[in-house]
């Protein structure tokens, strides 16, 4: 890939964009609940503050990893598949 950054920033910026996405995503479903009039005398707002921090990065760890294994079975994939790899016809290098 030509990315102006490095592979330690591909790494975690591809899978981990989509749930840091959707931990601001529920914040803001949250401060939208809350001015439409949702009831909240009850809540306990030190333990959802606590539940999202724990929760999103344990789940962009999570999406790290199994984008890292699709990555993986992807590219094993398509050198079992392709047809210079299977049959071994690959061309010999030759020097000018």
């Amino acid at each position: 890939m030509a990315q102006p950054v490095g592979a330690g920033s591909l790494a975690l910026g591809i899978p981990g964009f989509p749930f840091m996405f959707a931990t601001v995503r529920a914040v803001a479903y949250l401060l939208l609940a809350g001015t439409l009039g949702l009831q909240t005398a009850h809540a306990n707002w030190a333990g959802v503050v606590v539940v999202l921090l724990a929760a999103a990065p344990a789940m962009t760890a999570i999406g790290i990893v199994l984008a890292a294994v699709a990555l993986v079975a992807s590219g094993v994939t398509y050198w079992a598949t392709s047809s210079r790899s299977a049959s071994g016809s690959c061309p010999a290098p030759t020097s000018r």
